[in-house]
Formats: C-alpha cells, sequence, structure tokens
C-alpha cells in the first residue's frame, strides 16, 4: 500500500510545460542561475554534489530513471543538468534549515528520504501544476517528488509573496507531510488528539475534502474558504485556501510556511497562533534528540 499527499498550486490557470533545453556539462555558471548561489557549487559534477547532499543529511537522491522500485507508475524522468543542479543545491541550502542528523533519525523509525525531481507534477485532485508529492512505500522509503518546472520559463510565477521561490515552501510543505503522517498514524501514545484540534477550527467546520462530492461540486475552494480567511467574516483560522482541503493540507501547510524565509499575514492571526501552540511540540516530542537546538527553525517563526 503507497499513500500520498501533496503540496498545492498558486496559479490558477492550468499550464502546459515543454521540456527545457538540456545542458551539456554538469558545471554551470552563477549567471544560469539567478535564484540560487551556485559559485559554491561549480567545482563539482551533480554526482559529486549528490554524494555531498546524502551523505550530510542522510537521505538518497534520485533522478532520471534510476529509481527501478518506485511504488506506482514513477515520476516523469528529468534529464536536464541544470535543473538537477539547482534542486540538489536546493535541498543542501533547505536541509541545512533543520536539526542537524533530523533526516537521518528517521532511519530509527524505520524510514530512510528518498528525494527525486521530476519535470512535472499534475495535482491529482484540482488538475493543475503542483509543486510536489510526497508518497510512503511499504519497505520503509519516503519520496519526496519535487517539481523542477518551477525553476523555469514556463513557469509564469515562481515566487510567492515574499520574493523567494515557492519551491522552498513546496520542499518544506512536502516534509511537512512526512511529520504530521506520522504523528496521526504512526507515532505511539497518539500524541496528536483529533479533538483538542478541532477545538481549534472554527466552530461547526468541517474540512473541504470531508464535504459530500456533490457539495464540493457546487462551491470551489476559494470560494468555500473565503469567509474563514476573513476577520469580519468568520475569523483568520487558516494561512492559505489549501490548507482547508483536510488536516493534512492542514498541518503541512503550517509547518510549510514555518519554514519559509517570512510568513503571510494570515501566519500572525490569534487562531492560527493556537493551532501552532498545540501542534509544534508534538513535533519535538515524537521527534526531538538531545542534538537539536533550544529552538528550531520552525519554533522561531513561531515566535516572531
Amino acid at each position: 500500500m503507497t499513500i500520498s499527499s501533496m503540496a498545492g498550486c498558486e496559479n490558477s490557470s492550468t499550464i502546459i510545460p515543454t521540456d527545457p533545453v538540456i545542458s551539456t556539462t554538469n558545471t554551470i555558471k552563477p549567471d544560469d542561475t539567478p535564484i540560487l548561489k551556485t559559485h559554491v557549487y561549480e567545482s563539482v559534477t551533480n554526482d559529486e554534489l549528490r554524494d555531498k547532499v546524502e551523505s550530510r543529511y542522510g537521505i538518497e537522491v534520485y533522478w532520471n530513471a534510476e529509481i527501478t522500485d518506485y511504488p506506482g507508475t514513477p515520476p516523469e524522468p528529468l534529464q536536464n543538468e541544470v535543473l538537477i543542479r539547482k534542486f540538489l543545491i536546493l535541498l543542501d541550502e533547505q536541509l541545512a534549515l533543520y536539526p542537524d542528523g533530523f533526516f537521518a533519525h528517521f532511519r530509527k523509525f524505520n524510514y530512510v528520504f528518498r528525494f527525486l525531481p521530476t519535470l512535472y507534477v499534475q495535482h491529482y485532485v484540482i488538475g493543475e501544476e503542483a509543486g510536489g508529492y510526497t508518497q510512503y512505500s511499504d519497505d520503509g522509503y519516503i519520496y519526496i517528488v519535487m517539481n523542477a518546472s518551477y525553476w523555469t520559463d514556463i513557469w509564469p510565477s515562481t515566487t510567492t509573496y515574499s520574493g523567494c521561490p515557492y519551491i522552498q515552501y513546496a520542499l518544506h510543505h512536502e516534509i511537512g507531510h512526512t511529520l504530521e503522517w506520522y504523528i496521526i498514524n504512526r507515532a505511539k501514545g497518539f500524541p496528536f488528539n483529533t479533538y483538542v484540534w478541532r477545538d481549534l477550527l472554527p466552530k461547526g467546520f468541517e474540512y473541504y475534502n470531508n464535504l459530500e462530492l456533490e457539495e464540493r461540486m457546487e462551491i470551489p475552494l476559494l470560494e468555500f474558504g473565503a469567509p474563514y480567511m476573513d476577520e469580519n467574516q468568520k475569523g483568520v483560522w487558516f494561512c492559505d485556501y489549501y490548507a482547508q482541503s483536510d488536516i493534512s493540507e492542514h498541518l503541512a501547510s503550517i509547518f510549510g510556511y514555518a519554514m519559509y524565509p517570512s510568513q503571510p499575514d494570515e501566519w500572525h492571526s490569534k487562531n492560527v497562533q493556537e493551532q501552532i501552540k498545540y501542534y509544534f511540540p508534538i513535533i519535538r516530542q515524537v521527534f526531538g534528540t538531545e542534538s537539536w537546538s533550544e529552538t528550531t527553525h520552525w519554533e522561531q517563526a513561531a515566535q516572531d
């Protein structure tokens, strides 16, 4: 059995991607990638950089057709060396925000992180392009598949409100899915109390995906969610509309924004802060080790 979760799409138009030009070299210059600081990595090939990232964080990274045991239909192969390079740099820079040994520690729970860049990710519900998705296999692998096309000209909005690459948020959103999935479904003692969580939601609220199909056909998510992000209507309870899809997306949304360089205005609302105060201590309770600092990156964002 496999289970999957997905980072949502912020753009409302459907994009049909085209294959970008494939680089003939593994080494790129800084001016080829304005988003990321690639000068630090110029002296190594993609394979060498992968080895360093895997060793540093205790993860596995694959691209093209290297995965032969992927659960289900494998992601579309990515052969563009420039995009692969950007993906590796993204991992190296963003995974450094986590406590030392954070990803390797998952081996204690018999899980190994596998990160895969792909050229295109289609949202399984709304049918539009998405930032990535997470899938869990029976043999202990956590697959985080990221949409590398977010770095190309075919995606018209590669940044969010803070001016930073959206794929940064999408990566942490997907890692957040792994945390909430393990906490809710695998953690000993059931530390996450759904009854307590329900009290932190609007009175009478039901997540969008819990509605009957007929109801969802009548009202789109944006229309359904608007009152819960308006102080003059039902109050601000969510950081974005997609968080109202289900509890999984809600928790992943909170974590994704906590790891992002800056947070949206909704983050600072009283209701969202109450949800954060309940959820973040559970992350530390389940995954924390002595190597963790007094305040993690996501905990610091909760205090800002």
